[in-house]
């Protein structure tokens, strides 16, 4: 996701792209200050696309029942 990232801040202007969706889930282990995904994401906004992500929810917690409200990713 982060080559992909350089890849379309390189070619935005040649493919005309204005705007980058992405859906991922993952744990937050660092800070958005210093997350290499985040980061790429920044160098994206700064290049003038707009970035938008989608937050998704958990589906099951470990005993499985459905989890509501359980977003996988967010800002500290």
């Amino acid at each position: 996701m982060i080559a992909a990232f350089g890849y379309v801040v390189t070619h935005q202007t040649e493919l005309n792209i204005r705007v980058v969706n992405l859906s991922v889930a993952t744990g937050v282990y660092e800070s958005y200050n210093y997350d290499p995904l985040t980061l790429a994401a920044k160098r994206a906004v700064d290049a003038g696309i707009v970035v938008v992500a989608s937050a998704g929810n958990a589906g099951r917690n470990a005993q499985g029942h459905t989890q509501y409200a359980g977003i996988t990713a967010k800002y500290r």
